[in-house]
């Protein structure tokens, strides 16, 4: 994984999130490792931001805990093990090809 990916306020992160800020009904949370860029970017929009490494599994549960879909914005890193419940949506839009063949795109089993 690239170290200076920053997720939710990123190349891409930023336009996913910019998108998304303007439709109603729906609470956004961007994640990213820079607590300052992702306050900042995150109060622009007035939504939540939260700090987190993709590379470290308690980070990344605690990331995406009450989330339903997750969009992966920062580059590539290894979702497939448990990191990410089973029950919560997982889009990539950066990973390789190769990875995303062998991973679960979205599982709706397991959530209560």
């Amino acid at each position: 994984m690239n170290d200076k990916a920053p997720g939710g306020y990123g190349v891409l992160g930023r336009h996913i999130t910019e998108n998304l800020a303007t439709v109603s009904g729906i609470r956004l949370t961007i994640a990213g490792r820079s607590v300052n860029k992702g306050i900042a970017f995150a109060e622009s929009w007035g939504i939540e931001f939260r700090q987190c490494d993709a590379n470290k599994a308690v980070s990344l549960k605690n990331a995406v805990q009450d989330a339903w879909l997750v969009i992966n914005a920062s580059g590539q890193f290894k979702a497939a093990d448990d990191r990410i419940p089973q029950c919560i949506g997982f889009l990539s839009l950066a990973d390789f090809s190769e990875f995303l063949a062998t991973y679960r795109i979205f599982v709706i089993d397991n959530c209560s």
